[in-house]
């Protein structure tokens, strides 16, 4: 399968946010085995540490909200991506 996406479209996702990327992104840290909560599509406290620990661990700059990087990498769990300035192409 073969998934092609807008890096830049995806939204900046952060502390209060609410709804179907906040979902996406419980989802996706629970399939990394960070988040272990309910999927609420709420950007609560304990989406907040697995987020920040998701980033500790990946090296990525520990900012506690999504940013492009942090989606390559949610993204990219069992695949490989190659990536141009503008989209991210996800083989897996």
């Amino acid at each position: 399968m073969n998934i092609t996406f807008d890096i830049h479209a995806m939204p900046e996702v952060k502390p209060g946010s609410i709804g179907d990327y906040v979902t996406l992104l419980q989802t996706k840290m629970s399939e990394a085995g960070y988040y272990k909560g309910n999927i609420t599509g709420q950007f609560d406290n304990l989406t907040r540490d697995a987020l920040v620990e998701f980033q500790r661990d990946n090296h990525i700059a520990i900012t506690g909200y999504t940013g492009p990087v942090t989606w390559m990498m949610l993204f990219n769990r069992g695949g490989i991506f190659l990536a141009d300035l503008k989209q991210i192409y996800l083989v897996v």
